[in-house]
């Protein structure tokens, strides 16, 4: 399954906007104020084309990246991409209503409709694929890309959820907003009618207007996700999106990377959380799942390394006649390793246990033992052994610097984004040049 887009459809929007002009037509930056009109926002449709699960609702939809290595789009959200396609669908169904009569119209609707429908469905599919990658260990980048790994896990854990049962509540939620907007249209129905006659402006007052019934109707607490509403759906989706997703995909061979990455993430869940109306069972159930994945990912990370120094080792691999019997002292050795209360710990190890230590701590205390750990990634960076080989001092550098300039923007654009007071925020963004180390 591809997971390109703010979905993890079947249409990755790159490759559609490569081979279908009419893609590259529609893909056009949402606009954030009501008042601007979208006269650039073209009817995707409409005497255009019949290719199923078009992006209907052009960068609304599939035009974001769900994993970008380039960091995430803090911006966008759940509410505001489903509601926005649902009312740029009705939007453009007017227009054909507007535009053709008789059997043509009938043709045009019939049509239409069929690839709304089909666009509810794959929003649902991958919407509740989405949250099992991660929730129900489905991504085997939790395993280190390994499937058998993968397989000995799954083969004792209960999922949280059933995927098929998620996709047809989704299903059933986004179809019960459908009937909302259409009650909307015809309550709204002056406001609904400028639009109309304006050329799409205000059409993102309508979108805020539907979010605002929809969440009017979402209210509740869920207990599990078997009776999920529609408002913790968004919010579990947004939290992976913004704080877990693109740390649990990354992979390195550098497990003190890896666990500052997924130490960052956690921290960005956690306080992601704290301002979220999440149900607090969904909540917990999230945490949960993202702590056993998380530590699932970093335990295989610290074995991979431990084998290799073993394995990279003439002497250690002429002692054994076949690799099973290699394989079978190894994990005997990592266990001892592991049970014994002197062993050094790897810098991996130390890493992550110094991340998990600044949960719940006081903003101070938890920005201050951040950029320690960006320090101590950036100091490791430019003093350790390339992969590459002999590269030369000032290759590292800039490499370590452009981690450091990576970490610190996505660090401080994630703060930026979340629902609390400015003070707060000025206490958690990391200062300009605080993370500086020369060689």
């Amino acid at each position: 399954m591809q997971t390109n887009g703010i979905y993890a459809s079947s249409t990755p929007s790159t490759i559609v906007a490569k081979n279908n002009q009419l893609a590259t037509k529609v893909l056009v930056p949402a606009s954030n104020n009501a008042s601007d009109a979208v006269e650039m926002y073209t009817p995707s449709v409409i005497d255009e084309g019949q290719q199923e699960l078009r992006a209907l609702g052009g960068q609304w939809i599939v035009g974001r990246e769900f994993t970008s290595v380039q960091g995430t789009d803090y911006s966008k959200n759940f509410l505001d991409d489903v509601s926005g396609f649902l009312v740029k669908s009705a939007y453009e169904r007017d227009l054909l209503l507007q535009r053709y009569t008789g059997d043509e119209l009938s043709q045009h609707l019939e049509q239409y409709d069929k690839q709304v429908q089909l666009k509810i469905e794959d929003i649902a599919q991958t919407t509740a694929s989405t949250l099992s990658q991660y929730l129900n260990f489905e991504n085997d980048s939790i395993f280190g890309g390994s499937k058998e790994t993968q397989g000995e896990f799954l083969s004792t854990y209960k999922p949280i959820f059933d995927k098929d049962e998620l996709t047809d509540r989704i299903k059933n939620m986004l179809q019960e907003q459908s009937r909302l907007l259409g009650k909307l249209q015809e309550e709204q129905g002056d406001q609904w009618k400028q639009i109309m006659e304006q050329g799409g402006k205000g059409i993102t007052d309508f979108r805020d207007l539907l979010k605002e019934e929809a969440s009017k109707a979402s209210v509740g607490e869920s207990t599990s996700f078997q009776d999920i509403s529609y408002r913790d759906v968004a919010g579990v989706f947004d939290a992976l999106v913004h704080t877990t997703a693109k740390a649990m995909n990354t992979f390195t061979f550098d497990t003190e990377w890896m666990a500052n990455n997924l130490g960052t993430a956690r921290l960005k869940l956690d306080l992601y959380l704290q301002q979220s109306p999440m149900s607090s069972a969904i909540k917990e159930q999230l945490t949960q799942s993202v702590d056993k994945a998380m530590s699932t990912k970093m335990g295989i990370a610290e074995y991979d390394d431990y084998k290799f120094s073993l394995i990279s080792t003439p002497s250690f691999r002429k002692q054994f006649a076949s690799h099973q019997e290699m394989s079978l002292e190894i994990k005997r050795k990592y266990s001892a390793h592991l049970q014994d209360l002197n062993a050094k710990k790897s810098v991996g190890t130390i890493m992550w246990e110094s991340m998990k230590g600044l949960l719940n701590q006081k903003p101070e205390d938890l920005l201050s033992g951040l950029m320690n750990a960006f320090n101590s990634l950036h100091h490791s960076l430019i003093s350790a052994p390339s992969m590459q080989g002999d590269v030369g001092p000032k290759a590292k550098l800039e490499f370590a610097n452009q981690v450091r300039d990576a970490n610190l923007e996505d660090w401080n654009s994630f703060i930026s984004s979340l629902n609390m007071g400015q003070q707060q925020k000025s206490a958690l963004t990391i200062p300009k040049n605080s993370i500086d180390i020369k060689v």
